[in-house]
């Protein structure tokens, strides 16, 4: 910017924060910067004049902050929208409309080529359709450029980095959003970006280009439509550098973009990860004015879709894109779809655990007919004791609720908990086991026991001290386990996430347990939620 624009500028700031000078009178119109002249302004023309002003200050002339310049709400009569291009949206503004503007909004009069529609001329909606022909660069005409004050408030649309959200979630804000009850999220890398030498991970915080040349008109379109924007983010990143790259490359993409939004990146895998809600429900807690959204308007944009590949696209490599719009209950947009107008695919497979169809009403365990757990004899003193005594083998893998299950159907009956992860090793566990049945006492070995070989040294054990063992054997399939483990450690925050390598390990030694080995029965135990209403509704969301 030229040193007289920028004084030019700063006087028209000033003029803006005074109280008196914030309007200018309609009789004498403002100056136009663009122009170089006086735009005088009719008092009595029962068609108004045609303005052209930036999209991103345009957005319903309601209640909207353009650099500390109040817009007053509602303009009576309503301005009506006559023409959109890319960056600028033509409206119709009657006198006492005009009266109402602030200095900075009324920029300037179209030019008779734009607004010829009022001598009779094309009509704008011909010109709109000239504007969706042309590359960004082409927009505006080349006579004119963006007024001082507005070169000031599209530099002042900068994404500025916050205090990531509960030490894990990055969390920028562009410019000044405003509060919405349609919210139009995208998801960021392979749906507004994508890597521009064509690797596999970006070389550095410039090694990226947008996904598709329209993406700043479509965000802009959707802003002036009354959208809240918002990216949510996926993101691995541990070291320092690659997270300066990340946020160096969106401060780029936010100025490109020239949208006022907001940003969150989960870098965890806790409640912020998609697909789980936590950085949509983030935004609508603290960061839209208190404004529920109205989800039948919201939509979300991503490219892990869980597409299958065709001869002229790959896999998906996720699908945690669509499972989170399913999770809120929004629309779903491939970028495909939703910036290029491809017809939606409905070939998607979602991967893993469904929550949606698992069937909870079938029995807890079966056979049924036989005791789970045997009763104490009277107790002589504090330690209950069992007469007959027996050891009971659990068989599952982790996050299946093994302990919880002891603890509500076995510990009322006096058995002995004995547990790998407390005691930390086997010889420990088999010590324990020993103790237990020499005192009369039944006991429980609470741990996954995937093997034979594993299974067969506690039946050996049992048949050296002359007591029965029984199996109970938890059936539910891995991804329901890998499911409660992230339930347990994102949603209820009572335990920490177990590493796959847990799920991964059962899953490789699993041997479906048999009464051929030595057991005197095996009782087969489904998984079934135990929690209210509304815990059942977080535990029925995709969580992977």
């Amino acid at each position: 910017m030229s040193g007289r624009a920028a004084s030019q500028a700063t006087v028209m700031l000033q003029r803006l924060k005074s109280r008196d000078n914030g309007h200018v009178d309609s009789r004498t119109g403002p100056v136009c910067s663009n122009c170089r002249r006086a735009n005088s302004l009719p008092q009595k023309s029962t068609s108004g004049t045609m303005f052209r002003i930036p999209l991103y200050a345009a957005p319903h002339l309601s209640n909207d902050l353009v650099r500390g310049i109040r817009v007053l709400p509602r303009p009576d009569p309503p301005l009506k929208v006559m023409a959109l291009g890319r960056s600028w949206t033509y409206l119709r503004l009657s006198p006492a409309s005009i009266r109402m503007l602030p200095v900075a909004v009324r920029v300037c009069r179209v030019s008779a080529m734009e607004g010829n529609a009022e001598q009779g001329g094309a009509p704008l909606a011909s010109h709109k359709r000239s504007l969706s022909n042309t590359s960004a660069e082409d927009t505006a005409p080349a006579s004119k450029k963006t007024a001082p004050i507005f070169e000031n408030v599209k530099a002042g649309l900068k994404l500025t980095w916050l205090e990531p959200i509960a030490g894990s979630c990055l969390h920028g804000v562009c410019g000044d959003p405003s509060p919405s009850s349609k919210i139009a999220a995208f998801d960021i890398d392979g749906t507004l970006i994508k890597v521009k030498s064509g690797k596999k991970f970006p070389a550095n915080a410039d090694d990226w280009k947008l996904w598709a040349n329209n993406i700043p008109k479509k965000l802009q379109v959707a802003h002036a439509d009354g959208y809240a924007i918002v990216l949510l983010s996926n993101q691995n990143f541990k070291a320092p550098k690659y997270r300066k790259d990340f946020e160096s490359k969106l401060i780029q993409l936010a100025r490109t973009l020239s949208v006022p939004l907001r940003v969150f990146a989960a870098r965890e895998k806790d409640k912020f990860r998609k697909p789980l809600t936590g950085m949509w429900d983030e935004f609508l807690a603290n960061w839209n004015g208190g404004i529920q959204p109205n989800l039948s308007d919201s939509f979300f944009v991503g490219d892990a879709a869980g597409r299958p590949a065709t001869t002229s696209s790959p896999k998906d490599w996720n699908d945690t894109d669509r499972k989170l719009a399913l999770n809120i209950g929004v629309s779903f947009f491939t970028p495909e779809e939703w910036f290029s107008g491809e017809p939606t695919r409905t070939d998607f497979v979602l991967s893993g655990f469904d929550p949606l169809k698992y069937d909870h009403d079938h029995p807890a365990w079966h056979p049924s007919t036989t005791p789970l757990a045997l009763a104490p004899v009277l107790p002589s003193d504090a330690v209950p004791k069992h007469s007959p005594c027996e050891l009971v083998l659990f068989v599952g893998p982790p996050s299946v609720g093994k302990t919880t299950f002891f603890e509500k159907h076995f510990m009322p009956r006096g058995y002995r908990h004995v547990n790998q992860d407390t005691l930390k090793q086997f010889g420990k566990c088999m010590k324990a086991v020993h103790e237990a049945i020499h005192s009369s006492r039944s006991c429980v070995v609470d741990n996954t026991n995937p093997g034979k070989a594993t299974r067969l040294s506690y039946i050996q054990a049992a048949q050296r001290l002359g007591c029965g063992i029984r199996c109970v054997f938890f059936s539910a399939p891995v991804e329901l386990a890998q499911h409660n483990n992230v339930y347990r450690a994102a949603v209820q925050a009572s335990r920490a996430l177990l590493p796959s390598l847990a799920f991964v390990s059962y899953s490789k030694n699993f041997e479906e347990p048999s009464v051929e080995e030595g057991f005197t029965e095996i009782k087969k135990v489904r998984f079934v939620f135990d929690g209210s209403p509304e815990e059942r509704a977080s535990w029925q969301k995709y969580l992977l």
